[in-house]
């Protein structure tokens, strides 16, 4: 007796792919991993899994932990927003193909593993340890083209104003951005080991131009474009017009707009 293969799964690989990249809706691409075992790699591939503090912590830990589970091989986005992600980041060790990672809200404490295929990074109000933990995660990230920055400071006691010209530290982005709100700066240790092409500045609140002159400065002829992008009710050129830019001999491109 012939076995019965499913009409589906005989989809060539281009058509598949063309299909599942038009799907968005992250139940509608669950339901299409459970239809046949050649789905499987498609629908997880567009998978964007975000896990949130409360029990679905406890549920991705769990599912991680099974020795069968086909998640790991195929995820590219993941969003862990959770106090209680100390336990999950060791196993995203287990995602070779992650392209997108975001954490929030959160404390981290121990370098991550290794990600091959990262190439966007996200931080939101995330505590490291120290600044060391930071520097050599994101420097060992070989793909990593954009880095975003919100809130981003260390636990350890320190001078945050500290220059990091006085180091060897020195990580190069290719596109950077940053979001300000005067509640929630960006630890210096952390941001002046970072060197970028592109600089992005999400303003919240109102800017304070000698730090943010100072960051320029130190970005010096890195700098390739800026963007400056600002609420409703501010005037982004007159931002514009109080930061110093001399010693960004390289900017080809500057962009001030409102959301």
């Amino acid at each position: 007796m012939s076995s019965l293969v499913c009409p589906m799964a005989l989809l060539p690989p281009e058509v598949a792919t063309l299909v599942f990249n038009n799907i968005e809706e992250t139940s509608h691409l669950l339901e299409c991993s459970l239809v046949c075992r050649s789905w499987v790699t498609f629908s997880r591939s567009n998978l964007k899994l975000a896990v949130f503090k409360g029990p679905s912590t406890a549920c991705f830990a769990e599912l991680l932990a099974c020795p069968t589970n086909t998640l790991a091989p195929t995820l590219t986005e993941l969003r862990l927003y959770t106090s209680n992600v100390e336990p999950l980041l060791p196993a995203l060790g287990a995602f070779p193909f992650l392209r997108v990672l975001e954490l929030g809200y959160c404390t981290v404490t121990e370098k991550l593993p290794a990600l091959p295929s990262l190439t966007s990074l996200t931080l939101k109000l995330v505590q490291f340890q120290t600044s060391g933990v930071f520097h050599a995660h994101v420097a060992s990230l070989p793909l990593l083209q954009t880095l975003s920055l919100f809130g981003v400071s260390c636990t350890d006691a320190g001078d945050g104003d500290a220059m990091f010209e006085e180091t060897d530290c020195s990580i190069i982005i290719p596109s950077l951005q940053l979001q300000f709100f005067a509640d929630h700066v960006i630890d210096k240790r952390i941001l002046f080991a970072l060197y970028a092409q592109n600089l992005t500045l999400l303003l919240h609140d109102t800017p304070a131009h000698a730090w943010l002159s100072e960051f320029l400065v130190h970005l010096g002829a890195a700098l390739r474009t800026l963007k400056i992008v600002t609420l409703p009710n501010w005037q982004p050129d007159d931002i514009l017009a109080q930061l110093d830019l001399s010693a960004n001999v390289n900017l080809v491109d500057v962009e001030a707009r409102t959301i």
